[in-house]
């Protein structure tokens, strides 16, 4: 179906305008993350996940060039296609969801525009900081970003404090700005290499101490790019004690579960900012609990999507969730403290 779709959408003779002058590939990644997104709205059965996302998904195109009216031209692609590929029994419902998003095309493209998504705020002691920060980020100086780490992180128990304070609104703004347009894709990734840079830099100075805690695993999905909050979870933790083992992004799932059956880690954290990699987190879940000697795993999940959806951990299985770093932290101890009581 997706194939059929970006040949319906590339054969229109006004795709140009619609891309905004942007190559088909782009267009065609849509189509690919559109239709794993749909698959896990169908899988939990959860529409909910549906009217939080499609705003979203208007507004980070429309930065991108994207004219509103490429998106009803592409859910009529995707009505034609599945009519023709699946039964009726099949179609029915499937298409009863792409006539409600047809129908409220106008509303969710109102909503992309008045859509604030609340974003998380240094405290008032960190705000100076984060702003220079920031500034610098946009600037694209890493050598600026180095040296407001070295100002404001002198001990160990300023990381978390920068972490979270510093680091986390900053990129949070900066994915903001790309929402809006304000920056183009090459100056978020810059901003983000920067920020990797800058904990890179930060890890060896503070967080090799001594292992006084279990091993946890930490590792984004497969297919999902987005690290800078795992990558967090994981320093945080190691300064925590734990020995963490931090597997990066786009980790298959085999190759998670192989590991786990190896190391035997008293703690897994995943993470997933992308609303259409939560079937990948649940199999990864899922296939973890499968095996009776990975029972005792505590499995934490975090990211945005998480974070927009405070449940859904539940959903996919997982032991809880945390917003942030620190509180990743705050709960494996407690889960540790659980488990030396048993």
């Amino acid at each position: 179906m997706i194939s059929e779709v970006d040949r319906t959408m590339a054969a229109r003779p006004d795709i140009g305008s619609l891309l905004g002058d942007n190559p088909l590939d782009v267009m065609q990644a849509n189509h690919r993350h559109h239709a794993r997104f749909l698959a896990n709205v169908f899988r939990f059965n959860n529409f909910g996940l549906l009217a939080r996302t499609v705003p979203w998904v208007y507004r980070a195109y429309r930065s991108r060039g994207f004219s509103d009216d490429y998106f009803p031209a592409e859910l009529a692609a995707w009505v034609d296609s599945v009519k023709e590929q699946l039964s009726p029994s099949a179609e029915k419902p499937i298409n009863a969801v792409y006539a409600w998003l047809l129908e409220k095309h106008d509303d969710m493209a109102q909503l992309s525009l008045d859509s604030t998504i609340p974003l998380p705020s240094p405290h008032p002691d960190w705000s100076n900081v984060q702003e220079g920060f920031v500034s610098s980020l946009l600037e694209g100086v890493v050598q600026k970003c180095l040296a407001l780490a070295d100002r404001n992180v002198e001990r160990a128990s300023e990381l978390p404090g920068f972490y979270l304070n510093v680091i986390e609104p900053s990129m949070y703004q900066i994915g903001e700005r790309w929402e809006r347009g304000e920056i183009s894709v090459a100056q978020e990734h810059l901003a983000t290499a920067i920020c990797g840079r800058v904990m890179a830099a930060l890890y060896p100075r503070f967080v090799l101490g001594k292992r006084t805690k279990g091993r946890a695993v930490v590792t984004t999905v497969a297919e999902e790019f987005h690290e800078l909050g795992a990558w967090m979870v994981a320093d945080l933790l190691a300064l925590d004690g734990w020995d963490v083992l931090y597997l990066g992004t786009d980790t298959p799932t085999s190759d998670v579960l192989d590991m786990l059956l190896r190391l035997k880690p008293d703690l897994l954290a995943l993470s997933s900012a992308m609303p259409f990699n939560l079937i990948r987190v649940q199999e990864v879940i899922e296939a973890t609990r499968a095996r009776r000697e990975m029972d005792r795993i505590r499995i934490l999940v975090g990211g945005r999507i998480f974070r927009d959806m405070r449940d859904f951990w539940r959903t996919v299985g997982a032991d809880g969730w945390a917003p942030d770093a620190q509180e990743a932290s705050l709960l494996a101890q407690s889960w540790w403290e659980e488990a030396g009581q048993r």
